[in-house]
Order: structure tokens, then sequence, then C-alpha cells
């Protein structure tokens, strides 16, 4: 074989192996790769509809409860119960009469989308909210009650202003007195799901009352719009900022009035200085012990509470079954630890006839005073305090006449370190039945009524009533809202 030959058969060769390497690709390497990457698609298509199933089921769960959060499917029913739950937020949050709620148009109905052809997703009602009067710490507990109302609505405009009254120089920073001058306007919008429950209460019963009740309590409650005012399921989303947040400490730094002024110092106590065995003087913290909020739950439990600033101390005062003929009381004295409640002391329920005494004050200091609950009145508890008081002599009372021949005492320059020289009938007690006598007690009662944003300062002897007149307070019962108006305010979510 010549070498042209073999450089033929060489090229040949090379040539034929090209042709088998294409002949492998295009038939077989190719159709492998093009498979590959169509499943890499499919798959990549199937996680994506996957993450699509997933969404629409969150979303069909997040629709669930949202139409148990949106007002009534009946209009009218949405309409009546809506404005009923807003004027008791007014009223149940110290807004004073003048306030105004008048219903109004929310808005262009062509930015609502449509489900289908003249099928929108929802309606809109709104309402324009006028109070009078109020001052800043009223403001802020209405809007954080409006916003712990579990419903599908929102404020779109809030104007807040300050009205000069008459007479008033008009200076900005107004350090005390009254700050009740500002005028707010706010309007709010609800919404009526499409699919919402068809239900005569505003919101929605929850199977619990069955097992409280029965199903006749339960239907009760569903058929009944008034009996289920008081209603309060759990939030979702959370519109107000998570943790524990005191909104009325913006009180604190009032952006109308300037700053609060500090608390009044605790009333001077007058210090023997010749009696070197006295006693430093004890601080007084009753004008720290504030009455701040007078609520019912949805169980029907009445709960006054009552804040010590000056230990961080809770007092809550709580009545059951206040309507019937055996009411029964119950207190408890709480401080806070991180996110969980303490009791310092814990009376159990008992009917308010058999109540145990209660405490109110810390020992060390110059309150410690022990109080029997009685009953609710209007916005405040009605109380009777126990005091133990030593009856003395008259200052008129003559001395007794010394026997004839008695010598004159000597005085003694050591005196005043001694006991206080007895009064006539402390000594009669002790010649007849000895010493204790002289140091058992009077108890007397004095009865109070403890108003609601008022401190323990207030109940003094100056405005301590009679037996007879705290009886007739009670004879008159709490003050009745009209049926058409009434909604039981929200349980507290601190505990």
């Amino acid at each position: 074989m010549t070498a042209r030959e073999k450089k033929l058969l060489a090229v040949v060769g090379v040539m034929g192996l090209l042709g088998v390497f294409y002949v492998g690709y295009e038939m077989i390497l190719k159709p492998i790769q093009r498979n590959r990457d169509e499943q890499a698609k499919l798959l990549d298509e199937l996680d994506d509809k996957q993450r699509l199933l997933d969404k629409m089921v969150l979303d069909q769960k997040r629709l669930t409860i949202a139409k148990r959060r949106s007002l009534p499917a009946d209009v009218d029913v949405a309409k009546r119960e809506y404005e009923a739950a807003l004027g008791y937020l007014l009223r149940s949050n110290g807004v004073p009469p003048g306030y105004t709620i008048v219903p109004k148009d929310a808005g262009d109905v062509r930015s609502i989308p449509d489900l289908a052809p003249k099928r929108p997703a929802y309606q809109r009602i709104g309402y324009d909210l006028r109070m009078q009067k109020v001052d800043l710490s009223t403001v802020t507990k209405v809007l954080k009650a409006y916003y712990d109302l579990n419903l599908l609505h929102q404020i779109t405009v809030l104007d807040i202003k300050r009205v000069e009254k008459e007479g008033s120089s008009g200076g900005f920073a107004r350090k005390g007195g009254d700050r009740a001058d500002l005028e707010v306007t706010l309007h709010t919008e609800a919404i009526i799901l499409d699919g919402a429950e068809q239900r005569r209460t505003l919101l929605p019963v929850p199977i619990a009352f069955a097992a409280a009740g029965g199903i006749g309590g339960y239907q009760a409650v569903l058929h009944l719009p008034e009996a289920g005012r008081g209603i309060k399921t759990q939030q979702f989303p959370s519109v107000l900022a998570a943790g524990a947040r005191e909104y009325l400490v913006m009180q604190a730094r009032d952006v109308f009035h300037g700053p609060l002024p500090p608390p009044p110092p605790p009333p001077p106590v007058r210090i023997e200085k010749e009696n070197p065995f006295t006693d430093p003087p004890k601080e007084d913290i009753a004008p720290y012990i504030r009455l701040n909020a007078i609520t019912t739950s949805s169980t029907g439990v009445k709960e006054a509470v009552a804040w010590d600033m000056a230990t961080n101390n809770y007092y809550e005062f709580n009545l059951r079954d206040e309507d019937t003929a055996s009411p029964e009381f119950q207190f408890l004295k709480k401080y806070r630890l991180g996110e969980k409640w303490k009791n310092l002391e814990y009376n159990s329920w008992k009917p308010i006839s058999k109540a145990e005494p209660f405490v109110i004050g810390e020992e060390g200091t110059a309150t410690l005073r022990k109080f029997v609950f009685l009953g609710y009145h209007e916005d405040g508890l009605v109380l009777k305090e126990l005091v133990s008081e030593t009856k003395e002599e008259p200052k008129d009372a003559k001395a007794p006449e010394p026997k004839k021949g008695a010598k004159a005492p000597v005085p003694n320059r050591f005196d005043r370190f001694l006991t206080p020289k007895l009064t006539n009938e402390q000594m009669a007690r002790v010649s007849a039945i000895g010493g204790l006598a002289m140091t058992k007690p009077t108890v007397v009662e004095k009865y109070h009524v403890w108003r609601l944003g008022t401190t323990l300062a207030t109940l003094d002897d100056k405005k301590a009533m009679t037996e007879a007149e705290a009886k007739k307070l009670l004879a008159k019962g709490p003050a009745k809202e009209p049926a058409a108006a009434e909604l039981a305010p929200m349980p507290r979510t601190s505990n």
C-alpha cells in the first residue's frame, strides 16, 4: 500500500469516526439532554403550582377568618350594630356628651374589585365621628379601643385641633389645669365581605357559649343583638404594635399642651423634734393609687382596676352575677414580672355580704387602709372603710379633783419620754378590766364612693357618707345605657 493510499485511508477513518460521533450525539445524547431539560421545566412548573396551591390554602384559611371578622351580611344589621359599637366605644372611654356619629358615604365604589359581573368583592359603610372637649388621654384610649375591636375597619381621616376657650390666654404650653380643649374628627370605614356570615350580632358568637349556657343560651345570644354585643374573638392580624405597650404614656408628653406636671408632693408630716425617739415620717402613697378602669368582660364579670404608681402594683375588684340575688365579689392584688402576673393577695369568690375585708396600701408607708366592698354605683365603687380609733376625752372635760391631803406630783423632766397621760375613760377601763382595756381599739365605719380616675387620697373624712346615704346609692343601682346602644367592653389582654 502506497503512502498516498495510507493517507487516504486515515482521512476516511477520521471522517467515519466523526460521523459515528455525530450520529451518536444526534440520535442519543441530544434526545437525552432534551428530555432532561423538559423534566427540569416540568419540575419548576410543578413547584410553582405547589407554591400557588399552598398560598391558596393559606388564603382560604385567612378568608374564612376574615369573613368572621367582617360585618354581618345584612347591611341594615351591620349599620345598626356598628353604630352602636362606636357609640359605646366613645362613652366607655370617657368622651363627654355632645359627640356625634353621622353616616357618610364610604367613597368611590368603582375602586372595589369585582368577583364576577356586578358582584363586588365587598361593600363599604362609613361614619364621621366628632368629639368635643376631650383631652389627649381620652383620644388615646378611644384609638386603642378602636383598634382592639375585632372588625375589618380602618380610620381614613383623623383631625385633632385645639379650640381656645373664652377668656383663655391662648398659650401653647399648659402644664396644669384643664386640658380638655381638643376637638377630634375622624372618618371610619368598615367592610362587608362577599359571602360574610348571616348573623344578627356584630361579632360571631363562639361555640363555647353553648358549653357555658347550653344550646338555649347559645341560641339566645345568637339571635339577640343586645345579648351578643360583648363578644370579642382573637385578633387577626394584630393591628397594634407587638408586645406590652402603655399607650397612655403619650399623655406625659402632650404635644398640644406640653408635658404633664409632676405628681403633687405628699402632705407634710409634723415631726416632734424634742422627742429623739420619734420614728421618721412615713410616705403617704395615697395620691399615687388611682382607679384606672371599670370594665365588663364577655362572661359578664364586672372588673375595676386600680394602679399603684408608687409600687407598680395593681388591685382588681371583680363582681359577677351583679343582676342576680346573690352577687359574688373577688379581690386580687397583683404585680407584673416580665410577661406574667403574680398574686400578692388573693380573696376567693364570696357573696358580697360575706366578702373578706381587703387592704389597700403597703407596709412601711402611711397608707394602709382596710375596706369592705359594697357594690358599684355609676362610675365608681361603693366601699366601707374600717378605721381603728381610740376615743379621747373632750377638751373641755374637767380633770378629777385631787383628794384632800394628797401631795401635788413633782414634775419630772423625763416625763415627755414616757407613755402619754391616760384619759378618765381609759383609767376607768384599766381599773375595771386591766390594761387590755386601754389598748383595745374601737372600729369606726366610714363610707366612700371611689370615682373613676380619682386617687385614694380623695377618700377622706370630708367626703365620707353615712351608712344610710351609702344604702341609698346602692339602691339606685348602676347607670343603665339605652338598650340599642350598649356594648360590653373588651376584656383586658395583659393577663
